[in-house]
C-alpha cells in the first residue's frame, strides 16, 4: 500500500489552483471520517473479542481498548515515517494527540458529566504518564534512534506487566513507598488493582468481533494514508511547518476515536472508563507508537515544537490537580475544571500558531 500512497502524494503535488483544493480538501475530510469510523469499529471489535476470550475487564481497557484507540496514531506515524521530512509530522502528531486527549477530550467529557477521580489515577497512571513524558522528550534530543525505540517499547511492556499484576505490585512495592512518604496510611485500605473498577463491555459474537477488528484496521490504514498525504501536501503548498500540521489537524484527526468514545460515555454518565482510556492512550502514543515507529525507521528531530513538547508535560502534571474534592467529599474533575482545560488547549494552539515560522522550501 505504501508505494501506491507515494504515487498519490506525487499526484497531489502536481495539482494546482482549484483542482488542488477541490481534490485535496475532500480527501482530507474523508481521511478524518475513515479514522473516526475505523477507530471506533476497531475499539468495539477488539474489546468484544477480549470479552469472548474471557480477559479481565481492567486488562481489556488498559491493553486492547487503548491499543485500538491509539491505532490511528500508530498507522499515521508509521506511514509518515516513510515520507520525506515526515519526522516533524510524527512528533507533532504524538504531542498534539496527547494534548488533545487530556486538555480537549477529557475537558469536553468533564463539561458533559463530572469525571470521578480514583486512587489509582494519582498513585499509578498519572505518575507513569509524567515519567513517560519526560523519558520520551529526553529521547527526542538528537532524534529517536532504533535502539531508543526498542527501549520505549520495553518500558511499555513493563508498564503492562505491572498493571496486570498491579494489586500485588502495589502492596509489595508502591504501597510501602507511599506510606513511607506519608502519602497514604494503609495500602490495604485502597482497592487499587482489584479488577472491579471498570464497567462491563458489551459482548458481541466472535464472528462480528473479528469482522469489526479486520474491517476497522483496514479503514484506519486507508484513512491514515489519506490524512498524512493531504496534510503533508497542504503544509508544503502553504509553506507551513509540518510539525504544526501534525500538532493540529493530524493530531485532532487521530484523536477522533477517543473523542467519540469519551463523549458517548459521558453522555450516558459512564465516566469510569474515560480517564483510564485517555491515560492509557497517551502512554501508548509515546511508548508504543513512538517506540514502534522509531524501531522501524529512526525519528529525527529538528528542534521544532520544543515548547509544545514541554507544554505536553505541563498539561500532564496538571492532571494531579484536576480532580478536586466535591460537595460529597469525593474527588472529581468538575465542569469548571473541564472548561479550563478546553480553554488551555486552544490557548496552546493559538500560541503555537503565533510562534510559527514558515518552513523553507
Amino acid at each position: 500500500m505504501l508505494p501506491s500512497s507515494f504515487k498519490m502524494l506525487d499526484f497531489f503535488q502536481a495539482l494546482d489552483g482549484f483542482a488542488f483544493w477541490g481534490i485535496v480538501l475532500p480527501l482530507m475530510v474523508l481521511g478524518l471520517v475513515l479514522l473516526a469510523f475505523g477507530g471506533d469499529w476497531l475499539a468495539d471489535g477488539a474489546a468484544s473479542l477480549a470479552v469472548n476470550l474471557r480477559v479481565e475487564p481492567l486488562v481489556i481497557g488498559i491493553t486492547v481498548v487503548s491499543v485500538a484507540t491509539s491505532a490511528p496514531e500508530l498507522f499515521t506515524c508509521l506511514i509518515a515515517g516513510f515520507r520525506e521530512q515526515g519526522d516533524s509530522l510524527i512528533l507533532g502528531n504524538i504531542a498534539g494527540s496527547n494534548l488533545a486527549n487530556i486538555a480537549l477530550i477529557l475537558g469536553v467529557s468533564a463539561v458533559i458529566h463530572p469525571i470521578a477521580g480514583r486512587p489509582r489515577y494519582f498513585l499509578w497512571e498519572i505518575p507513569w504518564l509524567i515519567l513517560a513524558s519526560i523519558i520520551f522528550i529526553w529521547s527526542c534530543r538528537g532524534g529517536i534512534s532504533q535502539v531508543q525505540g526498542v527501549i520505549l517499547l520495553v518500558l511499555m511492556i513493563g508498564y503492562l506487566v505491572v498493571t496486570i499484576r498491579l494489586r500485588s505490585f502495589f502492596l509489595k512495592v508502591l504501597g510501602p513507598v507511599y506510606r513511607l512518604l506519608g502519602i497514604i496510611k494503609n495500602p490495604q485500605d485502597l482497592t487499587i488493582g482489584n479488577f472491579d473498577e471498570m464497567e462491563e463491555i458489551e459482548k458481541k459474537s466472535l464472528q462480528k468481533s473479528l469482522t469489526l477488528v479486520i474491517v476497522g484496521t483496514v479503514i484506519l490504514l486507508v484513512g491514515a494514508s489519506l490524512l498524512v498525504d493531504t496534510a503533508q501536501v497542504i503544509s508544503i503548498k502553504l509553506n507551513v511547518d509540518q510539525g504544526f500540521i501534525g500538532l493540529t489537524v493530524v493530531a485532532l484527526g487521530t484523536s477522533l476515536p477517543e473523542l467519540a468514545a469519551s463523549v458517548a460515555a459521558a453522555r450516558k454518565g459512564q465516566t469510569a472508563l474515560i480517564a483510564g482510556n485517555i491515560f492509557g492512550s497517551n502512554l501508548f502514543n509515546m511508548l508504543f507508537v513512538g517506540g514502534v515507529t522509531a524501531s522501524v525507521t529512526s525519528i529525527g528531530w529538528d528542534g521544532s515544537l520544543k515548547i509544545e513538547m514541554f507544554l505536553m508535560i505541563a498539561v500532564t502534571c496538571l492532571l494531579a490537580f484536576a480532580f478536586q474534592k466535591a460537595g460529597d467529599g469525593k474527588r472529581k474533575m468538575v465542569r469548571g475544571m473541564g472548561l479550563f482545560f478546553i480553554v488551555l488547549y486552544f490557548g496552546i494552539l493559538v500560541f503555537s500558531a503565533m510562534s510559527l515560522e514558515p518552513s523553507v522550501k
